[in-house]
């Protein structure tokens, strides 16, 4: 509480709240306020003398004069009035970032966000103290790429959102903070009790390819606020500070010190920020590169490059940091901080080059190691410690856990190095690799087919090129990018066995591994699909359906129906759930696909001669009938459905 006390002789008075001591000291208008406790006024007003001499609460009294009960008078509760308090719980936020083509590149999202803050003021006539406490938990936050499908997630949790609700889950976020502001006059004291940040292991994907993109739109939305890129306008006054005109009038003035005179400085009693462990993945990407200009030999260069400097989750480990009782700038600390975490990811410069897939990435294949021995003997123990059968189950869990970390890290690594000389040798030849050339089988069989399948492809292709490329750089270039696809050609077809090897090699491999690595674990995607956008490039409010066809119409047919406006989308499902085909439905046609993107049944709407709804034992129906005497049928348990498909055909007559 706030009291006011009516001085009557020159006096100085002290007392404790809350820990510390106020000084009060008379002034010309002979009146002094303090903050005093409830508690603290009656001690002060019923203590009595002991063995005949004054106490303290007697000593303040006879100094200040205070006679009676009224000399104490309450303040207003005007501190009261700045005191706040909120509780802030979102589901999620999400950003997307368009760019003038317009396309999507990336979507930010998070997710559980949990924000407390709480302010608690006590003033007097001199002196202003401010109390704030803040917590935030924020449960995942992640960060997807909307360009292309082979690394879909640039900056996630390490543990998948889809694990929100198992026992050992916890925020991705999880940060403290408690701090006083102390005013008097035009003095301000900023003390900081304590603050905390612990963040969970993190995946990070750079891809320089996606990295460009972003960092174009941010550069002209930059550039369009800062004034230094403004177009000049004549008769229009140009703002300059006086520290760009002192420093052009002479250029040797010396610069500004790192910690400005004047500068406020903050108390800092605790700053605990948690140790913090990241996985980095580098992919250097497709970069345009200007043949003409004076780095035009990166254009040959750059292919080959990114084929060899792949790095694959590198592990990055960054040490808990504990600052106690520190005084010093704010941009001081920051700094201080920056150099601390800059210093100890150079000194795991080691980890990115162990960790390069041309190599066989020998830091992840020892990390894996190591984790199937320490499973192979660990969950045996702590089965061990509950019974007999546990023990049985946990022998089962340590000896499946050593067999997949051990050979699937071996294949893993053997599928880098192949996978790796196998774009060297693409990009050598003149040849772009595919994101489909990359797709990886999910178990022996496919990854056999795959791999005789696509070596069967490398070497026609490597031939073929002898005179495809030729012809491609006449159109392109004529006479001089003739001998530029004669040169590819040959190199193409050199390394075409080459390149069949290592493709085969890579597809077995990867196939084998993974029909060994447990198909439960979780594996991170992207929150949610690449926004749909119009044929005419018109960015509507976001749409799952029409974001999902969207997707699928992009891997079929070499994106032949990817500029076409789409009117509906659905996948359809009896009882049983049994999966049916998807159907398509845009302004030009209605496409029946299958759940491999095979396409079933193609049909324009020229050819469509109408539709008929039927239902049976819960089973809506909707057959569509064509001019040349075929039927389509689509099924759905979902009458709702099966009424909107058929709105988008013409009623049978």
């Amino acid at each position: 509480d706030v009291y006011k006390r009516q001085v009557s002789t020159q006096s100085t008075w002290a007392a404790k709240n809350y820990g510390r001591e106020i000084t009060v000291s008379e002034s010309s208008s002979r009146e002094k306020s303090a903050i005093l406790t409830g508690r603290q006024v009656e001690e002060m007003k019923n203590a009595t003398p002991k063995s005949g001499k004054l106490n303290k609460a007697e000593t303040i009294e006879s100094s200040l004069d205070i006679d009676s009960e009224n000399d104490w008078v309450k303040l207003d509760d005007t501190h009261s009035k700045d005191d706040i308090k909120i509780k802030a719980l979102l589901a999620g936020v999400g950003v997307s970032i368009i760019d003038s083509r317009p396309k999507e590149l990336i979507f930010l999202s998070v997710h559980g966000i949990d924000i407390f803050l709480e302010k608690k003021t006590m003033a007097t006539e001199t002196v202003y103290d401010a109390h704030y406490f803040s917590s935030a938990n924020i449960n995942h936050i992640q960060i997807d790429n909307m360009l292309n499908k082979s690394f879909p997630v640039i900056f996630s949790p390490a543990t998948p959102l889809s694990n929100a609700k198992d026992d050992d889950w916890s925020p991705f976020i999880q940060t403290q903070i408690s701090l006083n502001e102390t005013c008097e006059g035009k003095l301000k004291f900023t003390r900081c009790n304590g603050f905390q940040l612990q963040l969970n292991e993190m995946i990070v994907f750079i891809d320089l390819e996606i990295l460009t993109e972003v960092l174009k739109v941010v550069g002209t939305i930059v550039g369009s606020l800062h004034p230094a890129t403004q177009p000049k306008h004549e008769g229009r006054l140009e703002y300059y500070s006086p520290e760009s005109v002192f420093k052009q009038l002479d250029p040797e003035l010396p610069e500004e010190p790192a910690v400005k005179v004047g500068e406020n400085k903050v108390f800092i009693e605790l700053l605990d920020l948690a140790a913090m462990k990241l996985r980095l993945t580098l992919r250097l990407g497709k970069i345009s590169i200007d043949p003409t200009g004076n780095l035009a030999i990166l254009e040959v260069l750059y292919p080959i490059l990114a084929s060899v400097s792949n790095i694959s989750d590198a592990p990055l480990y960054f040490t808990e940091i504990i600052m106690k009782n520190t005084y010093a700038p704010l941009s001081s600390l920051i700094k201080s901080l920056q150099k601390n975490y800059t210093h100890q990811a150079i000194l795991q410069f080691y980890y990115l080059l162990g960790s390069m897939d041309i190599i066989g990435n020998p830091i992840g294949l020892l990390d894996r190691l190591g984790s199937g021995v320490f499973e192979f003997f660990n969950e045996p123990r702590k089965g061990m410690l509950k019974g007999p059968k546990e023990f049985a189950e946990g022998l089962n869990k340590g000896f499946k856990s050593l067999v997949t970390n051990v050979v699937g890290g071996g294949l893993n690594s053997v599928s880098r190095v192949t996978g790796s000389l196998y774009t060297l040798f693409k990009n050598v030849g003149g040849d772009e690799v595919t994101e489909d050339m990359l797709k990886k089988p999910d178990g022996a069989f496919s990854g056999a087919v795959y791999g005789i399948k696509g070596g069967a492809l490398e070497v026609t292709s490597g031939i073929a090129g002898l005179v495809t490329k030729p012809y491609e750089g006449v159109k392109q270039e004529g006479v001089k990018g003739f001998f530029k696809g004669f040169g590819k050609g040959i190199i193409g077809a050199v390394t075409s066995p080459l390149t069949a090897v290592f493709k085969i090699g890579t597809s077995v491999t990867q196939g084998i591994e993974g029909s060994i690595v447990d198909k439960e674990v979780s594996q991170q995607g992207r929150i949610r699909f690449p926004r749909y956008i119009t044929a005419a490039n018109v960015v509507v409010p976001y749409n799952e359906k029409l974001s999902e066809a969207r997707l699928v119409l992009n891997t079929i047919d070499e994106k032949k129906y990817s500029v076409e406006n789409i009117v509906f989308f659905e996948s359809l499902s009896n009882k049983k759930g049994k999966d049916f085909p998807m159907v398509v439905i845009t302004e030009k046609r209605v496409l029946v696909l299958s759940h491999e993107k095979k396409i079933m049944i193609k049909a324009s709407h020229f050819d469509i001669k109408y539709a008929r709804l039927s239902s049976k034992n819960g089973i809506h129906k909707l057959n569509v009938f064509l001019r040349d005497g075929e039927e389509i049928s689509f099924e759905s348990t979902d009458k709702e459905v099966i009424i909107k498909c058929a709105m988008y055909f013409p009623h049978e007559p």
